[in-house]
């Protein structure tokens, strides 16, 4: 072989042997020990929220290994965290610190949405009302979402109508909120339109 293929034949082996030295970026080759930022969750949800890139570090074999201490998104729960990483926290439950009641009327009660320990749905923390005995008062007293309704406190006990005759006696009974007498056996009333106004006999 002449001097000059042999310096020529030289060459080509020296391009080849340093084009095998280099890393391939297509096959993700590496220098062993380098390190850099990895994420590999949707590109909107990197950085918020509790979303967040982790680290990846070159092996010996010059590939990255492993996303460590990344966070990526998960379900969304009551936590006033924002773990689906949208940008909103606590989407889906009501907000924790937002007014709430229970009930309504002489049992309602007041308090504010707060999220549980498990995270689960926001509950109201509104203390429990306080049931009483239902009395003809036009309220709910024993807080079962009722207006007036039996056993009510005197109803059916006997009364005076203050009427003559057979009409004298009667039960009592309840109309728009308020205890009324009405006559008992034959006689009977039509319920008073307001307080204070007699009853007419049928």
């Amino acid at each position: 072989m002449s001097a000059a293929g042999w310096t020529l034949s030289v060459l080509l082996l020296g391009l080849v042997a340093g084009a095998c030295a280099r890393p391939l970026a297509s096959s993700g080759a590496c220098a062993p020990g380098d390190t850099r930022a990895c994420y590999r969750g949707a590109p909107e949800t990197r950085d918020h929220g509790e979303c967040a890139p982790g680290r990846e570090t070159c092996g010996p074999d010059r590939r990255w290994g492993a996303c460590a201490g990344e966070v990526l998104p998960t379900v969304e729960r009551c936590n006033l965290r924002d773990d689906d990483c949208d940008g909103v926290i606590d989407d889906g439950f009501e907000r924790a610190g937002a007014p709430c009641v229970r009930r309504r009327g002489r049992c309602r009660t007041e308090g504010a949405w707060r999220c549980p320990e498990d995270g689960g749905g926001a509950v109201c923390d509104a203390a429990l009302p306080v049931p009483v005995p239902e009395v003809c008062n036009g309220r709910d007293d024993d807080c079962d979402g009722v207006i007036d309704n039996p056993p009510l406190v005197g109803l059916g006990a006997p009364c005076q109508t203050g009427l003559a005759g057979r009409a004298a006696h009667g039960v009592t009974v309840c109309a728009w909120g308020q205890a009324m007498c009405q006559p008992d056996g034959a006689a009977r009333a039509r319920p008073c339109a307001a307080a204070g106004v007699e009853c007419e006999l049928e």
